[in-house]
C-alpha cells in the first residue's frame, strides 16, 4: 500500500498576525467608544469613583489592545486583556441575564488565545511589529600583550619608590602579592 504524504496544514505567520490584528482593533475601537462591547468598566467602577473608573478602564483595555496589535510581549499582554475582558463580561452579563454577550465575549478570548498559541517557535522574531536581533560581534585579535608587574608599597615621609617594570616569568603569577611588601607594611 502506497503511503500518502501528508503536509502541515497550519496557519502561517502572516495569518496569524491577521487574525490577531483584526481582534486587537476590535478592543482598541471598544476602549475608544467607536462600537459598543464589554470594558474594564464593571472591575474598576467598584474601585475607583466615576471619572478616573472610566479613564482607567479605558487605559487597561486600550493599552492591552495595543501591545497585542503590535505583537509587543504578546502573551502578558493576551493574557491581561483576557482576564479583564471576561471578568468585566461576567460581571456585567451574567448579572443581568444576557447570555449572549457572554458568550461573544468568551468566543473573543478564545479568538485572542489562540492567536499566540498557535505561533511556530521559530516564528517568535516575525510576530512582532518591532524586530530586535542579537548580533555577534567579532572581535579580531590583535598583537599579543605581555603583563607587567608594578609594585608599588606606601613610603616614608622623604622617600621615592620606583616601581619596578620588568616582566614577569612565563609561569610567575601576576597576581600574587609580593610577600616582603605584605610584611612591611
Amino acid at each position: 500500500m502506497p503511503k500518502r504524504r501528508t503536509e502541515d496544514r497550519n496557519l502561517s505567520q502572516s495569518g496569524q498576525n491577521l487574525v490577531r490584528i483584526v481582534i486587537a482593533s476590535y478592543f482598541l475601537a471598544v476602549a475608544l467608544g467607536l462600537i459598543p462591547g464589554t470594558g474594564a468598566l464593571p472591575l474598576t467602577e467598584p474601585i475607583l469613583p466615576e471619572p478616573y473608573a472610566d479613564a482607567a478602564s479605558t487605559g487597561i483595555v486600550f493599552a492591552a489592545a495595543y501591545l497585542v496589535l503590535i505583537g509587543v510581549w504578546l502573551r502578558l499582554s493576551a493574557l491581561i486583556l483576557a482576564t479583564v475582558l471576561f471578568w468585566s463580561s461576567y460581571i456585567e452579563n451574567v448579572g443581568t441575564g444576557n447570555l449572549e454577550g457572554f458568550w461573544r465575549d468568551l468566543a473573543l478570548i478564545g479568538a485572542l488565545i489562540l492567536t499566540y498559541t498557535q505561533t511556530l517557535p521559530r516564528a517568535a522574531n516575525r510576530r512582532t511589529a518591532f524586530r530586535w536581533s542579537r548580533k555577534v560581534r567579532h572581535v579580531t585579535p590583535t598583537r599579543i600583550v605581555t603583563p607587567r608587574r608594578l609594585v608599588t608599597a606606601r613610603a616614608a615621609p622623604g622617600l621615592h619608590l620606583v616601581a619596578s617594570t620588568e616582566s614577569p616569568a612565563p609561569g610567575d603569577n601576576i597576581f600574587r602579592d609580593d610577600p616582603d611588601l605584605a610584611l612591611a607594611s
